[in-house]
């Protein structure tokens, strides 16, 4: 009799057909069947789960009986590839940052490194791309796709003018320092502009001493980055350096706890007799002498005209201050923790030459509303007052013009200003007033 191997199929990865089958040629006289058969063939293959694509023998044996000798004819086992999919994940990510592309793949029996290796279709540029996997040589696979889109946003730069001064005899800048912050991926200066690409310049043109701002401006926006510009401030400082004097004043025990570290407070005060703010940059220009530790975050740079004091930190040993403006160098006294105590908040603004208080503010610090208070001889009311604050950088942060009578309280909202140290000034014709203030 004749035992032949029926022919079977599978998806790569799925079990083997269990179980494999066999057919029988014609028993003797029709009477006698597979159940009289004493010991019944048996099909087997070589193939396993994941044998690869192709053709497998299906082999018959086995099978024993005393009325029959078997003829074993083997049939085929078709593997057929696998169907998968993968999909490509979508990100977006800014120019610079690390981009790890990254896939799921649906239906498959192998690890992902024996269907793809990496990924195409995207460089590091800012830009939109469709990323595709790279797909390897798998006959075991019918393979479809989802290509992920990647988009590559612009990086953030910035270009800042640094701030800078010139005396008024000076002949007029030219160039002007700037940093630039957010360079990525090994980028520079040279290798990301050209030339022409941002320029700095004075606005308004250079004319009378005062306070000037350095516009940056972005020319042509670079490819892979959005620039954006902080301006800076310069300032043309008056020649007469005689009239830009600093002062000690007292010293102040304020124990543990102070916000700077420090137990000590100098009180120092300047009289600036120019019409306009002096900058004086920490350094040669503005220094703090002494054995003495001190917080410098506490000390201006923007010298206002009039009269103003400041308490600094230090740890109580000797301290000045020393102030050159135009080839003249002021020093004033020194002071440590032997000096006089300061009997007075500094919430009070003293005209130079004037022994009287003329100009009160108040609450000092201030959350909001300060209330602005003038006591002055020479107080004209017949003139509107203007009111000016000033950050300690200089920029004019309010102005306001109105009738103040003596003694009377006018009110300033300081609620749409940051926190921070702030300079008043109450000009009224010739007259002109200054005080410092705290926004909290």
């Amino acid at each position: 009799i004749t035992v032949t191997a029926d022919d079977a199929s599978k998806v790569y990865g799925d079990p083997n057909p269990d179980p494999l089958t066999v057919s029988y040629s014609e028993f003797v006289d029709g009477g006698d069947g597979l159940s009289n058969i004493d010991v019944a063939p048996t099909a087997a293959t070589i193939a396993v789960d994941n044998s690869s694509v192709g053709t497998y023998d299906i082999t018959v044996g086995g099978g024993s009986d005393n009325n029959y000798a078997f003829v074993y004819v083997a049939g085929d086992l078709e593997v057929n590839p696998r169907t998968i999919q993968i999909a490509v994940d979508t990100v977006t990510i800014s120019y610079g940052e690390a981009y790890t592309p990254s896939a799921t793949v649906t239906n498959s029996v192998d690890p992902d490194n024996l269907i793809y290796n990496g990924f195409l279709g995207y460089t590091d540029d800012v830009g939109t791309y469709d990323v595709i996997p790279n797909l390897l040589v798998n006959t075991n696979y019918i393979v479809s796709y989802t290509a992920g889109l990647l988009t590559i946003q612009a990086a953030s730069l910035v270009i800042t003018a640094r701030d800078s001064f010139r005396f008024f005899e000076d002949q007029e800048p030219t160039v002007f320092t700037y940093d630039i912050t957010g360079f990525v991926n090994g980028d520079t200066e040279s290798s990301v502009f050209s030339p022409d690409d941002f320029t700095l310049e004075l606005s308004p043109a250079w004319d009378i001493p005062g306070m000037y701002t350095i516009v940056v401006t972005v020319v042509n926006q670079p490819a892979n980055y959005n620039v954006s510009t902080g301006n800076g401030d310069f300032y043309r400082n008056p020649a007469q350096g005689s009239k830009l004097r600093p002062q000690c004043e007292c010293v102040t025990f304020v124990g543990p706890g102070h916000p700077s570290g420090f137990e000590w407070l100098a009180r120092f005060s300047y009289v600036n007799a120019n019409d306009v703010p002096y900058w004086a940059p920490f350094g040669s220009e503005n220094l703090f002498q002494g054995p003495a530790n001190f917080d410098l975050s506490y000390a201006p740079q923007v010298l206002m005209p009039g009269g103003y004091e400041f308490d600094l930190p230090f740890d109580g040993r000797r301290i000045r201050w020393r102030v050159t403006s135009y080839g003249s160098t002021h020093s004033s006294c020194w002071l440590d923790d032997g000096n006089n105590e300061c009997s007075s908040s500094g919430l009070v603004a003293v005209r130079p030459g004037n022994s009287g208080v003329v100009l009160q503010a108040y609450p000092n610090p201030v959350h909001q509303i300060l209330n602005v208070e003038i006591d002055s001889d020479d107080w004209n009311m017949d003139i509107e007052a203007e009111i000016l604050v000033y950050d300690v950088m200089g920029r004019l942060m309010k102005l306001e013009s109105r009738e103040m009578i003596r003694g009377q309280k006018f009110e300033i909202d300081m609620s749409d200003i940051a926190s921070g140290m702030y300079i008043v000034r109450v000009l009224n014709g010739d007259t002109e007033h200054v005080i410092k203030v705290v926004h909290e």
